[in-house]
């Protein structure tokens, strides 16, 4: 691993395929005067919880500390190039922040570089999401402006609760679609779907989705509460601590058997969001009792674990015409095996292209994927039928 000057990494920029993703341990006062776009500010006692915010590990990171620190200890790079090397990241530079080192009147200006406490997202959500969701946006407004769900302008999808508008000012209202992601997890995803910027094909007018998450795991919420809070997107997205009931459309709270205040995901949230450190953290991000959910949704996501049991539960669950999202783990004939996920948390080939046949689903896509670590999914999508 190299170790550059900023000013020495920004001429290398010009002629080296160097990393663009930052894990910036400086100060939060030294970052908010300058630093590099598409960073992660945060203290070294604080990264192992902030892994879930990283990209993939197939991206090459660079570490950025500022001179005084490396000046009291020469090996500081070495040591968080080490940490992250365990943990299966690639670490390819080092930058030391000097600011005689250049001008820093001239690097503002440049396209690299920004100033004040911005957070960026530099995860990546699920590719074959990504890759799919601008035909499913497609096939839900195509589908809902044919039949003239929509209604007039400004008013919402299917009777789904109204979003105040980023684009419009505080009175403005957008249409919504909604989507439930069953085992949300760490929020990657939700976050990138509230993201997303769609638009009405007629009228021009702004679609956002509002963006409900269930997991029962409450750690992993507390981290998808984080993570909203700092994109700024807490206002599209809900997060319950709840479960769909096997072989039913009913929804289950789930309790606690820990307490969640005495965990370093919760002593971090805190750190971040001290205004919340005297209340209940369940009041905080499980914002509503599991009455608020709405009954059905135009867009359904489960990814890598799903339960048999709520496969039937998606159908009741679903708007006609709403669409159904699953990447789920496959064992069976020349599909290689792994030990995880155990046998009964995989699907057969073609059990979900099968189910959803017999329910008259249009079927969008249906192909077997490899993930990062070589274990195959079902990438399936279907549409529900509609009279």
């Amino acid at each position: 691993m190299k170790i550059y000057s900023v000013d020495e990494y920004v001429a290398g920029l010009k002629e080296n395929c160097l990393p663009q993703v930052f894990i910036d341990f400086r100060s939060e006062h030294e970052y908010q005067q300058l630093h590099f776009k598409n960073s992660i500010n945060t203290v070294p006692e604080h990264l192992f919880e902030r892994l879930y915010e990283f990209p993939p590990k197939t991206e090459s990171l660079a570490i950025v500390v500022s001179q005084l620190e490396f000046q009291s200890d020469k090996s500081l790079i070495i040591d968080f190039q080490a940490k992250l090397l365990g943990k299966g990241y690639s670490v390819s530079a080092g930058i030391v922040w000097h600011k005689n080192s250049c001008d820093f009147q001239q690097l503002d200006k440049i396209s690299i570089f920004e100033t004040g406490n911005v957070y960026y997202n530099v995860f990546f959500p699920n590719p074959s999401l990504k890759a799919h969701l601008d035909l499913i946006e497609t096939l839900l407004l195509n589908r809902y402006v044919s039949s003239n769900s929509f209604g007039s302008c400004y008013t919402d999808l299917q009777c789904d609760s109204l979003i105040p508008s980023k684009t419009q000012g505080s009175e403005g209202l957008t249409k919504n679609l909604n989507i439930l992601d069953l085992g949300c997890g760490c929020g990657r995803d939700l976050v990138y779907m509230a993201s997303r910027k769609i638009f009405h094909p007629i009228d021009g007018a702004e679609v956002r989705w509002r963006c409900i998450g269930l997991d029962s795991l409450d750690y992993c919420l507390l981290k998808a509460r984080i993570l909203a809070l700092r994109s700024g997107f807490s206002d599209q997205i809900e997060l319950y601590h709840a479960k769909i009931s096997a072989n039913s459309d009913h929804f289950l709270p789930v309790k606690n058997n820990r307490n969640l205040t005495q965990s370093n995901i919760f002593k971090f949230y805190v750190s971040c969001f001290p205004q919340y450190s005297e209340i209940d953290p369940a009041v905080q991000f499980y914002f509503k009792s599991i009455d608020s959910l709405p009954k059905q949704y135009h867009l359904i996501t489960s990814i890598r674990f799903v339960d048999r049991g709520i496969l039937d539960s998606i159908d009741n669950l679903l708007y006609d015409g709403g669409v159904v999202f699953i990447s789920t783990f496959v064992q069976g004939p020349n599909i290689p095996h792994f030990d995880k996920p155990a046998p009964e948390h995989c699907l057969k080939p073609n059990e979900l292209l099968d189910l959803f046949l017999n329910k008259k689903y249009k079927i969008i896509s249906n192909a077997i994927e490899k993930i990062e670590d070589g274990r195959s999914v079902n990438t399936f999508i279907a549409q529900k039928p509609w009279p």
